[in-house]
């Protein structure tokens, strides 16, 4: 989890910082729900790697049964 949460928290202050020098305060919003998403996907699945498949909850968030 940690190497995980490391690199997302180091890409988004990079992309943070080039937002805020562009002004660009929409795209920034939309950045940190991605990166927050990010971390909690990063969280699941460093919890029980074998037990969960990142993309069939991301199926099932959007409502498609497998």
């Amino acid at each position: 989890m940690i190497p995980w949460l490391m690199l997302i928290i180091f890409i988004s202050v990079y992309e943070i910082n080039n937002m805020n020098k562009r002004k660009l305060n929409k795209e920034r919003a939309v950045f940190i729900l991605f990166a927050i998403f990010a971390v909690i996907m990063s969280y699941f699945y460093s919890k029980n790697p074998y037990g969960i498949s990142i993309s069939e909850f991301v199926l099932n968030l959007l409502g498609y049964d497998l």
